[in-house]
């Protein structure tokens, strides 16, 4: 049975979701689900693709093998996967804390209108190891496909320091003619083909590698830095030059504060 304390302004979950098998997250076109076993299990962006395409990540919660954009906190040679007690839950992400190595941290999970965001702080002394941040993403098993729907495969592009795919979606004609069943006049609302892209990247600079089969897992892991505070972020937008705007504007001022503050 799900345990939440409800005597502060947010839900607390006293260990990873309270109980909860999965918590929704929303702001504005972004949508994300995080299961009890700490991964996400769906990714969803309202973009200008038809009303029937919104969905393009979706992992598994019954398992944690399904890895979608999964973080862990490198701390020295060491990967470590966050594990949460007294997480507050709000309508846009979580905070959470946690422990690695003795060293108390923060783990943030932010949903901005067009970007998820994971952000670890630690609170105490580092000592001598730097930290660093590494995203597992399994590609072939946890991205969306529908009728109409073309992929292109994931690059590194080193403008963005991000992994980078298109999506584009084009309206097969029974999702119109459903969408024209249930009342909806979708010509006005979207558009016949549109494209999405997508990108994986850090605050600090990533290096990339895959896995034996194509599209199967890529690693993206940052370089190790002394910074106490780390984020890394997935990106959603309707053309390819606002993913380098999003790299090149100051990402700090977005990222810092209280998630009640955001």
């Amino acid at each position: 049975m799900p345990s939440l304390n409800f005597d502060s302004i947010t839900p607390v979950a006293s260990h990873a979701l309270g109980g909860l098998p999965q918590n929704h997250f929303s702001n504005g076109r972004l949508y994300a689900t995080m299961a009890a076993h700490g991964g996400i299990t769906d990714l969803s962006y309202w973009g200008n693709q038809h009303l029937g395409a919104p969905h393009f990540f979706r992992g598994a919660s019954l398992t944690a093998w399904n890895k979608l954009f999964r973080v862990s906190i490198v701390l020295g040679e060491k990967r470590h996967y966050p594990i949460l007690h007294d997480t507050q839950l709000f309508p846009f992400g979580l905070r959470g804390q946690g422990e690695v190595e003795g060293i108390p941290f923060q783990y943030d999970l932010l949903l901005l209108p067009d970007a998820l965001v994971q952000r670890v702080e630690f609170l105490g002394d580092l000592g001598n190891p730097a930290i660093g941040l590494e995203i597992l993403h399994q590609e072939a098993i946890t991205a969306v496909q529908i009728a109409g729907r073309t992929w292109s495969d994931l690059a590194f592009h080193p403008e963005c320091n991000a992994l980078v795919a298109s999506c584009t979606d084009s309206k097969a004609p029974e999702i119109a003619e459903a969408l024209a069943q249930a009342g909806f006049d979708s010509s006005t609302r979207d558009l016949q083909t549109n494209t999405t892209w997508v990108a994986a990247s850090c605050e600090a600079p990533l290096s990339v590698r895959r896995g034996y089969h194509a599209r199967s897992k890529y690693y993206l892991k940052s370089a190790l830095t002394e910074r106490k505070r780390l984020a890394c972020y997935v990106v959603f937008a309707g053309k390819k030059e606002d993913l380098e705007h999003f790299h090149h504007r100051s990402a700090r001022s977005m990222f810092l504060g209280h998630p009640g503050r955001q």
